[in-house]
């Protein structure tokens, strides 16, 4: 019988540390891959800070991507009222670098211009609050001089031919007012007189403004309220973008104000007027976010209304600082849109108050340089404006300071509930008014009907009893073959879309079932822009 081989202390010793050390690289090999795939993937490429507070700082792609935010979950995480919690995505593959933004309040920019999305090369800057960034290989260095703070300059209209559309029917007669983005201009139709205003976009205006003054004008067509600004269409005339709205000659609160002083029921009344247009509003999940006495308008009755939806925010960009950029009006900001974080209804609610203490006391509660007014909207109280002026109730006072909190859960819950508190009174009749329309009625087409192509002046006449349009007829590739149809409906001309590819809209709003064409309104085929027109 043989007797068995006993291993000795020493080899016992040597297996064990042999063990030990292929467990050790198993377990550093479990944990590299997903990198080292990554990176085979991924191009060499770092995120190097070149201006602000983390000056110098390099962040690697660990995966293809990175999310930049005030989030501690972020990639890269920054510091500063400008800041959003997911504010901005970075993806990173052998073909492009692309930059996303990710709906942040203050935006992000690239070259003197909000960007929504866009294709970088490297060592491009790119700037996010106080913050700007360049992507370089690993180990390169940013290329020199350092580029400063991006600053904001208005687009002048001085320096930019006249830019107008073609209304049937419309005659432009004067400019109404103008910004940095848009100028208004107010026209008159040639036969009934009627007249509406027009905002055209400056042709200088960055891709974030466009999309947003699109916006604009389809949620505009889609908020219905006797206290919101009637918007009757959205479109494009010889690449012009143009929003078609009610025309309100009384101008707004802000001239009123210069005007002089107002009485408290005439306070009250104005501010519960825009609190049953914000209720509305909010309950379509829409919240304006930029609510000041310049967005606040007048009819010929005094009725207050409601102006700028979509892009309100962006059209108060006037003062930047070095320290970053700032979206909206800091004065009228609320303390959600100062520290960049979630908004809701409650948020138009403090703006709203703002513009209560303005009109009673003569000055807002918040002065000073644009990031200096946000640290005072995220760390100050406002001073009580009884303080400034005796003459205010108390009751009202108490209404401004709550709609001032700091803390939106100790705001009213909704509009309704502030109007209320401040002893506000709506007229049953003027509610359930419905808005004065300037848009001429569809008339009875005694004459003949046609659609005009804006783009080639090709003109299609319309039978009653039916006209399809398509590719052929209207020559544009993006048009289907058989793509709409126009036909007489007792006495209006309506079109519906025959399930086409590309879709068919009528003054910006997507057509799903038959809807009724009035003269002058705009048809867009896919790219093709048409307008119907009557004798």
């Amino acid at each position: 019988m043989q007797t068995p081989q006993v291993i000795s202390p020493f080899l016992g010793l040597l297996l064990l540390a042999v063990l030990v050390l292929l467990f050790a690289f198993w377990m550093k090999r479990k944990r590299t891959p997903v990198a080292a795939r990554q990176l085979a993937d991924t191009p060499a490429y770092e995120v190097l800070c070149i201006d602000g507070p983390l000056r110098g700082r390099r962040y690697r792609f660990e995966r293809p991507w990175l999310l930049i935010g005030r989030q501690p979950g972020c990639d890269i995480v920054l510091q500063g009222p400008l800041i959003s919690r997911r504010h901005a995505f970075l993806s990173a593959n052998q073909n492009a670098l692309v930059l996303k933004d990710l709906d942040s309040t203050n935006g992000t920019w690239f070259g003197k211009q909000r960007v929504n999305e866009i294709v970088l090369a490297a060592k491009q800057p790119f700037q996010i609050g106080a913050y700007s960034f360049v992507v370089v290989g690993i180990g390169q260095n940013t290329p020199s001089p350092v580029p400063s703070a991006i600053q904001y300059q208005e687009n002048p209209i001085t320096s930019m031919a006249i830019r107008d559309v073609y209304l049937a029917d419309y005659d432009r007669v004067s400019e109404i007012g103008k910004g940095g983005a848009a100028t208004v201009y107010l026209y008159r139709h040639r036969q009934a007189g009627s007249r509406v205003a027009v905002k055209i976009l400056h042709d200088s205006a960055d891709p974030y403004f466009k999309q947003k003054f699109k916006y604009e004008g389809q949620i505009g067509q889609y908020l219905q309220h006797p206290h919101i600004v009637k918007t009757f269409g959205y479109g494009e005339w010889q690449n012009v973008s143009y929003i078609l709205m009610e025309y309100l000659p009384q101008g707004s609160l802000r001239e009123v104000m210069n005007r002089g002083s107002l009485t408290l029921a005439q306070c009250i009344q104005i501010v519960g007027q825009i609190c049953l247009a914000l209720e509305y509003a909010h309950q379509q999940k829409v919240y304006h976010r930029d609510i000041k006495p310049e967005n606040i308008l007048f009819a010929e009755n005094g009725v207050a209304k409601l102006a700028d939806f979509g892009i309100a925010r962006l059209t108060g960009m006037k003062t930047l600082t070095q320290a970053g950029m700032l979206i909206g009006t800091p004065e009228y900001m609320s303390y959600e849109q100062a520290k960049g974080a979630e908004i809701d209804g409650r948020s138009d609610q403090y703006s709203l108050g703002i513009v209560l203490y303005e009109i009673l006391t003569g000055q807002r509660p918040f002065t000073g340089e644009a990031l200096t007014i946000v640290g005072k909207h995220l760390s100050e109280k406002p001073l009580p404006p009884r303080k400034i002026n005796p003459n205010i109730p108390r009751n009202i006072e108490r209404v401004i300071l709550k709609a001032l909190e700091k803390n939106k859960n100790a705001r009213y819950r909704d509009m309704i509930t502030m109007a209320q508190a401040l002893g506000f009174q709506p007229d049953p009749g003027l509610v359930q008014a419905p808005v004065v329309s300037a848009v001429v009625p569809a008339k009875t087409p005694a004459g003949a009907a046609r659609v005009v192509n804006l783009q080639t002046g090709m003109t299609i006449n319309l039978s009653q009893v039916g006209t399809v349009l398509g590719r052929d007829n209207v020559g544009n590739p993006q048009v289907s073959r058989q793509h709409a149809r126009i036909w007489l409906s007792g006495t209006n001309y309506v079109i519906e879309d025959l399930d086409s590819l590309n879709g068919t809209y009528v003054n910006g709003s997507p057509v799903k079932s038959a809807v009724s064409l009035t003269p002058g309104s705009y048809i867009h085929l896919g790219s093709a822009q048409l307008q119907f027109q009557v004798d």
